[in-house]
């Protein structure tokens, strides 16, 4: 395995684990602390997803030209 592929695998999962961690634990914050049912989740979720893709789909012809 090379430096480059070693580099780009590390990122890879510590983006995930940037992720995956903090939307797991969000989802005990929402619902056990808050009390808020887990259709509240996922409305904040579906909210997040939404505004990233809007975010990729504008700021993807702006990087390109």
């Amino acid at each position: 395995m090379t430096r480059g592929v070693g580099g780009i695998g590390a990122a890879s999962f510590l983006a995930d684990v940037g992720h995956e961690v903090p939307t797991a634990l969000m989802a005990s914050l929402v619902t056990g602390t808050l009390g808020a049912p887990a259709s509240a989740f996922g409305l904040i979720e579906g909210i997040s997803d939404g505004l990233a893709g809007a975010g990729r789909f504008v700021g993807g012809p702006l990087a390109v030209g």
